[in-house]
């Protein structure tokens, strides 16, 4: 599995883990769910996971919060030239901001079949 796919597979599987469906994960939401998983921990193991896994000290888990710490702070230089080029591709206008004209001057809906079987227009 690549590591992008490893970031994938956690991120639903974090999600699958907030059974209130708020973005957050508590820390028996957590323990359980990890246990579903097969991974078995102590409430020692929980508690320093929810330590150093939680930077606001919401005493929560956020996804978003578990990906950065995992991911770090900054992008290789490899993965900010490719972030760098995807969004240059979406500012048609280069004005250095992507607006919904910009993406609909760059979207083509020729080969979506909707379009194709005219159940929908264009626009």
């Amino acid at each position: 599995m690549s590591p992008a796919n490893g970031l994938r597979a956690l991120r639903i599987a974090l999600k699958r883990l907030d059974h209130n469906k708020n973005g957050l994960c508590d820390p028996v939401e957590f323990k359980y769910g990890l246990r579903a998983f097969g991974i078995d921990i102590s409430e020692d193991e929980s508690a320093l996971l929810l330590k150093n896994f939680d930077p606001s000290r919401s005493g929560r888990l956020s996804v978003n919060e578990i990906l950065h710490i995992i991911r770090g702070d900054s992008l290789n230089e490899r993965r900010t030239g490719i972030v760098v080029a995807a969004y240059n591709s979406l500012d048609k206008s280069g004005n250095e901001s992507v607006t919904i004209a910009d993406l609909e001057r760059g979207y083509d809906v020729s080969p979506n079949p909707e379009f194709v079987y005219k159940t929908k227009t264009g626009e």
